[in-house]
């Protein structure tokens, strides 16, 4: 165990007084710090054989991927305060990011896609420009926003996300788990 320290206490009591389950709130408030504007999204709930969403329709075609706010992506908030009201009445949320403003997102869907279009581009060149991470089969790479609206690049599985529209933010849960 480490020495002690005056601010080693704080820090294990800070850690103690979060609960388990409030990492998504945590993350979701980490991103409105950074200014990002955020959203809470439904979640899947996941049974053994598949997925469901909370939004409780049953033909739900965007488990855990849709705002549980009324007006979604125009509800999107960069406010503590309000960002804490929401995981307080959502703790299971999923994390959405308005795009356009901060940054937009290359939403690939497809491990194929991604490997075409990696190969197509250059993927270290693609990848050098900002932050990315890998949802369930693809991948998202971020980048300084352009302000194109929802353009489809070569097909379904490639979709540049600006303005208006949302991306699901690591470390939120996917349907498939």
């Amino acid at each position: 165990m480490a020495p002690e320290s005056p601010d080693r206490p704080v820090k294990r009591l800070l850690i103690q007084r979060a609960p388990k389950h409030d990492v998504l709130g945590l993350w979701a408030q980490w991103y409105a710090y950074r200014g990002w504007r955020v959203v809470p999204l439904h979640n899947p709930i996941l049974l053994c054989h598949g997925a469901t969403c909370s939004c409780g329709d049953e033909n739900c075609g965007s488990i855990g991927k849709h705002p549980r706010t009324t007006h979604g992506v125009h509800d999107a908030s960069s406010d503590l305060r309000q960002v804490a009201k929401w995981w307080q009445l959502w703790p299971d949320a999923n994390i959405g990011l308005a795009c356009g403003e901060s940054f937009d997102v290359l939403d690939i869907d497809d491990s194929a896609a991604v490997s075409h279009f990696l190969d197509r581009f250059g993927g270290k060149a693609v990848i050098g420009l900002g932050p990315s991470s890998n949802p369930a089969r693809g991948w998202h790479a971020y980048f300084q926003p352009l302000g194109r609206n929802g353009v489809r690049i070569g097909g379904e599985d490639v979709e540049w996300l600006s303005k208006g529209k949302l991306v699901v933010a690591p470390p939120s849960l996917h349907a498939s788990g």
